[in-house]
């Protein structure tokens, strides 16, 4: 659900619709350089820069939440093995 928010926010602001971070992270550094002028020409440049800032915390928000995801699955795992082991144990002792 939150990649396809992405895609869209991506999308409506003229990126593709598979946009990497890097890129979204270029143009924040067109309205942001760590040296030299910014690049914000025409009224609406703010309100865009804006909205680029936020899709870039979106997409390293989502990119944190997968790897979260992704280490409490391995977890869940884990901790299934040794139930499994531990339930083993117990039907055998048992009988």
């Amino acid at each position: 659900m939150v990649q396809r928010e992405i895609e869209t926010a991506a999308v409506v602001l003229g990126f593709p619709r598979r946009v990497s971070l890097a890129r979204v992270g270029r143009e924040l550094e067109r309205y942001c350089p760590r040296t030299g002028k910014p690049e914000l020409d025409s009224k609406d440049a703010p309100t865009r820069f804006r909205a680029v800032g936020e899709l870039f915390i979106l997409m390293i928000v989502a990119r944190d939440l997968d790897g979260e995801i992704e280490k409490l699955k391995k977890d869940v795992c884990k901790r299934a093995v040794r139930v499994r082991k531990l339930a083993g144990v117990a039907t055998r002792a048992a009988a």
